[in-house]
């Protein structure tokens, strides 16, 4: 009997503390992504904020996490998550330049509801522009090659 009531207490406590509405940040991105970039090996990724010039950075010999979709995933650090705030341009081996401007993140509703049937919602990137061209995204920054 002990159990089962220690049981209801821990689902009432993750099911009430599940927030119906949430304010999504920028900075909870993690990662950037890229495709296409199989043939070239990265050494080297830069980071230039483009409205906090103190915020420059660079990935050196960067490790990637591939994805089920074949992307490679670059976990990014909360300097990095500070830049997409502002807009970025990013700089692969010292040659190829691509620019992240105007990201905005959106509410997505997670496809679950408590047991007193209020919906819980999670945040995701809904559009950003890469070199000025509008890109309307699930929840990814993706850089093609």
């Amino acid at each position: 009997m002990g159990n089962k009531i220690l049981i209801i207490v821990m689902y009432l406590v993750v099911f009430s503390g599940c927030k119906s509405s949430i304010n999504c940040k920028l900075e909870d991105i993690d990662g950037i992504y890229f495709k296409g970039f199989d043939q070239l090996k990265i050494n080297k990724i830069a980071v230039k904020d483009l409205k906090d010039q103190t915020n420059n950075f660079e990935y050196s010999n960067p490790v990637f996490d591939t994805t089920d979709f074949g992307f490679n995933e670059l976990k990014i650090n909360q300097l990095s998550a500070n830049a997409i705030k502002n807009g970025f341009e990013i700089t692969i081996n010292d040659s190829l330049k691509y620019k992240i401007t105007d990201a905005k993140m959106e509410e997505v509703y997670m496809e679950r509801k408590t047991m007193w049937g209020k919906k819980i919602y999670g945040c995701g990137l809904k559009e950003y522009k890469l070199n000025d061209s509008l890109i309307q995204t699930q929840g990814v920054i993706l850089i093609s090659k």
